[in-house]
């Protein structure tokens, strides 16, 4: 019996003692852990995005980065997956404001390819392919007509699932990219014209000034320190009847409660009047940014012909 419970210590202070020791190494060695893993993954957003001066700040956990440089969203790094040979395939893909792609990077050390044939497509030789091409063009040349890219002789199957992974990935978060959002909100604001007013929308400047029922319609964009911000103003003579506004966080954050304070300020006051505006405190900075740029825009495209 004495014998058993001499067992039964020896085991236990053997389990405590390595529980502790344990405990003790992960404390130190989890912050070099977390770091070292920090460290690789900066080095592959800069690679993946090769610009200098640039800064990655994280929007979707471990998924997706917008990229800034001298306080400018300039574009994305994205981590896309699909299904090769043998395993997930994950490529960290840059692409620039315009929607093309910039680089493509995998971590080797990921991979579950065949040695030899799918893990070919670590290489350079295979992902320099990518650099340059529109979503539309990231296929396979034997897939589609418009596909830019040759397959691995041998390893087709890993060839199309890193092409699937990145054109998956192009789709999904082509919404990010700092055009995108603009050019949806500017075609669906003229619509809402066009619909409203029965009939077409006159383009006087590209992209900048309309004119519909002999009343001008404009657009200006501009950021302050945490947003950007896209409006469309629909004047007749030089009061405000419309505007439409999109504000878009840096942090990805929705505006509409600001949007819709900031539609009914604005509306049925004159062009010349703006400046008396008084914007509530959160959206004060916001409020002042759109009116001084409203007031300049109207000048320079309408104002200075009167």
């Amino acid at each position: 019996m004495v014998r058993k419970i001499q067992e039964v210590m020896v085991i236990f202070l053997v389990s405590i003692t390595s529980a502790f020791l344990l405990a003790f190494v992960y404390k130190y060695t989890a912050p070099i852990i977390a770091k070292n893993k920090e460290e690789t993954l900066n080095k592959l957003l800069s690679e993946a995005y090769p610009r200098p001066n640039v800064i990655f700040k994280e929007v979707k956990r471990d998924t997706l980065w917008r990229v800034f440089k001298d306080g400018k969203f300039i574009g994305l790094v994205f981590r896309g997956e699909a299904r090769g040979y043998s395993g997930k395939i994950r490529p960290l893909v840059g692409v620039d404001s315009s929607g093309i792609i910039l680089k493509v990077r995998i971590l080797k050390e990921e991979l579950t390819e065949t040695p030899g044939l799918g893990m070919k497509i670590v290489e350079e030789s295979f992902l320099k392919q990518f650099e340059g091409l529109t979503k539309n063009e990231v296929w396979l040349k034997k897939e589609k007509r418009e596909g830019k890219i040759d397959a691995i002789t041998q390893a087709t199957i890993s060839s199309k699932g890193i092409t699937l992974a990145i054109r998956e990935g192009m789709e999904k978060f082509e919404e990010f990219l700092p055009g995108f959002k603009e050019k949806k909100f500017l075609e669906g604001s003229l619509d809402s014209l066009r619909d409203i007013y029965g009939e077409e929308v006159k383009e006087i400047v590209p992209g900048e000034l309309w004119e519909i029922s002999n009343n001008f319609v404009f657009f200006l964009k501009g950021e302050d320190s945490s947003n950007v911000f896209y409006t469309l103003v629909f004047l007749k003579e030089k009061v405000i009847k419309k505007l439409f506004i999109l504000i878009e966080s840096f942090e990805g954050k929705e505006k509409i409660k600001e949007e819709e304070i900031l539609k009914s300020l604005f509306r049925l006051n004159s062009i010349e009047d703006l400046d008396k505006i008084e914007f509530p405190k959160e959206i004060k900075e916001l409020g002042e940014k759109i009116e001084r740029e409203m007031k300049n825009k109207y000048e320079q495209l309408i104002g200075r012909g009167k």
